[in-house]
Parts: structure tokens; sequence; C-alpha cells
């Protein structure tokens, strides 16, 4: 006989591990292991639900309607619990019912994204390309961000849906073309890039989404156009063209950023996403400025992988409460420039490096299956590069879709070498 008291424990983990899932999956040093832990304990928590039956789904609705009646701040994860045990049952009837009665309520565009995020059954795979086809905003918007996570749909049936508004505000059409790596398309956005205007809200995805599928030639201008054209630092571009460029090119761009003092922050991130060994006397040199020193120090890492902390490179200081941490440590210069001076020999300077190991496809997928959240996103950001065509990693997928996308590509790179 089921238990109505532990099933109601299973709705209330699941909201709450799910609602600091949200919060971990943004701290750039959230590693691969710990998504991992979290994520599988919410599918056991999910599966005591399911084994339960109608009461969960009773018990689930029941909790979300309170949060929502009492106005809580964030209902996104009650919303969440809802919506995940339609989800579970693979029955499409169940999974629209579930997305009619939360439409337009509190926390459900949050919950929508969650779940197609956590799911990518073939029933899930028929539902986003139902609403990639439909008109509902909030729904549509969420399929497009997830349709990659779909093998399905990466396929090309869904182009003309693609392209259909790819005009619109934020474009999120190029966005999803980007990231089914939809190749075919890239003479329609290399079109858009020719017409498009600097201050063009949609210019920024168009270029990215070229430069993913490969068109460099197209995207490059682009990117630089749309920086020149803002009057705030542009890091999501910087991060693409210290990826993408190379030779005189990346050192001219690292360092028209480096001569401007509005600059400084970016241009230290840069040289280390640049992967360029001959940053570091400049980094280094950075690291007396107490401003700007703990970025120094990770944009070494980022091209050493020279762990601080575990290194004892790092100065020593006040502990403080986790939510007040800033996210990397204090290097210590001294230590730092002593151990550079012994190895610095250790690092050739014709590689582009990405934690001391030059960017190769196995290196990659290690960073991938073991590394930190932002180190993840540089690594996949570097796949997508060196393989235009192929959906782009999904690094705040579910920790089980992610598990199984590496691999694919093991296998993958396997049958390529």
């Amino acid at each position: 006989m089921t238990n109505p008291t532990i099933v109601a424990q299973h709705v209330t983990d699941v909201a709450t591990t799910w609602w600091r899932r949200r919060r971990e999956i943004v701290d750039v040093r959230l590693r691969f292991d710990r998504l991992a832990d979290i994520d599988g304990a919410i599918d056991a928590h999910l599966d005591g639900l399911h084994e339960a039956g109608e009461i969960a789904t009773e018990l689930a609705e029941a909790a979300y309607d309170k949060a929502a009646g009492r106005r809580c701040h964030d209902v996104g994860a009650d919303a969440f619990v809802v919506l995940a045990l339609a989800f579970l049952g693979e029955a499409r009837e169940a999974m629209d019912d579930a997305l009619a009665r939360l439409s337009g309520q509190p926390g459900f565009a949050d919950a929508l994204h969650g779940v197609l995020a956590w799911f990518d059954s073939h029933a899930v795979s028929g539902l986003v390309d139902a609403q990639i086809r439909s008109g509902d905003g909030a729904c549509r918007l969420a399929a497009l961000a997830h349709c990659h996570l779909h093998r399905a749909l990466a396929d090309g049936r869904l182009d003309d849906a693609l392209l259909a508004h790819a005009t619109s505000a934020d474009a999120p059409e190029f966005d999803a073309i980007a990231q089914c790596g939809r190749v075919a398309l890239l003479p329609r956005v290399a079109g858009f890039l020719d017409q498009a205007t600097p201050g063009h809200p949609a210019l920024f995805n168009a270029a990215r989404c070229a430069l993913l599928l490969g068109g460099r030639d197209a995207a490059i201008p682009a990117l630089h156009a749309y920086a020149a054209a803002q009057t705030r630092p542009t890091p999501d571009v910087a991060k693409l063209l210290c990826v993408a460029l190379s030779g005189s090119e990346l050192h001219n761009y690292i360092a028209t950023l480096m001569q401007c003092a509005q600059q400084r922050a970016l241009a230290i991130q840069a040289a280390g996403w640049s992967g360029d060994r001959q940053h570091v006397p400049w980094l280094l040199a950075q690291i007396d400025d107490s401003n700007a020193a703990r970025l120094a120090g990770e944009s070494v890492r980022l091209i050493t992988g020279l762990d601080l902390d575990a290194n004892r490179m790092v100065r020593a200081e006040p502990r403080l409460r986790t939510k007040d941490a800033p996210a990397y440590p204090l290097p210590d210069r001294a230590r730092l420039q002593t151990w550079w001076d012994a190895n610095a020999q250790c690092y050739p300077g014709d590689m582009r490096y990405l934690l001391g190991r030059p960017v190769s496809d196995p290196w990659l997928l290690h960073v991938l299956s073991a590394g930190e959240q932002a180190h993840r996103e540089l690594a996949a950001l570097h796949r997508a590069l060196m393989h235009p065509g192929e959906p782009t990693f999904p690094v705040h997928a579910a920790a089980r879709i992610q598990q199984q996308r590496l691999e694919r590509l093991r296998g993958d790179d396997h049958d390529r070498s």
C-alpha cells in the first residue's frame, strides 16, 4: 500500500533538489561529477513518484497549487515536478494535458525548459517537433532551445520551421539551427548577415550560428561589427573570436583589448580563452592588481592547467560565507612566477592550450566528462568549431543525457581515427 507521507516527501525532494540544481548549474566551478550526483538524486526521487502512480500526480499538483496560491517567489521547481511526472509516462496525451494545465501560470516557463532538457524519449521528441511548428510563444521558445537534444529533430526535417521566424527580435531560430548543426542552412544564414545592420538585434545570434556551421568568412566580420556597435564589453563575442581566430588575427584582436582600459577584465579573460602561452607573462603581471588578480589566475590556469588551490599557489584570505565567496582563489604572484619560470619550456609556443594540454578531440571529451562547468562550456565551443554539423554538446542538460552523448562521441571519434 502506498504511503502518502513518503510520496509527499518525494515530491518535496524533487522540487528542492531541482531548485538547487538551477542555481548550481551557473556555478563556473561546478564539476560534472557533482552535477551527475544532483541529477541522479532527482531521477531516483522521480522513479519513486512514478511507481506511486496517480497519488503522486495529485500530491504534486496540490503542492504546486499551494505554492502558487501563496505567491511564492519561485514556483518553477513545483511546476517541474508536475510536468516531470507527466513526461515520465511517455504518454503524449498526459504531456499535453500537463502543459495545458500550467500554461501561463507562475513557474511554467522555467519548468518547461527543465523537462525538455531532462527527457529525450521519442514521445518528447514528437512534442518538441509539434511545439516548434506551433505559434505558442513560451512553448515554442522552449522547444527551440532544446531541440538539439533530440537526434530525430537534428536531421533537417525542421529546416523550414526553424527559418520561419529567423528575423525575430532574439532570433532563437538561429540558435537552434546552430545547436542542431544544420549546415545545409548556412547559405540562408549568410544571406541574412549580408543584409543585417550592426545594430540588428538578431545579428549576434546569426553570426554565432554561421560560425558554428563553418561559415567563418561570413561570421567573423559580423561579430566584429556587432561588438563595435555595443556600448559595453561583449564577453560572448570575445570568447567566440578567441576560439575561432588564430595566428596574427588572434594576436591583434587580444592586443586591441589589452590597449583599452575599459576592456581590461575582458582582455584578461580573452587571454585565457585564447589558449596562447605567450600571454602568461602579461597575465602574471595583472595579479599585482587585486581587482584583476582572480581572473588573471584563472586565465593562467586555462592555459597551463595549473590548479592554484591544489598546488598552494594562493594567498591566505579570510574565510567567507559560501554565498559571498568569489568564484576563483586569490593567486600568489611570487609562487606563480617561480613556477612559470621553471615550467615555461613545457609549453611550446605553436600550440593552442586548454587546461595545460593541446586542444584535441580526446582532451576535449575528457574536459567535458570531468571538468568544471566554465571549462566544459569552453571545451564544447572548441568541439563545435572543430566539427561543423555536429549538434552542440549540451552542458546544461540532464547528466544522463550528457553521459549518453559522451559515449556516442567517444565512439564517433574512435571510428574517425
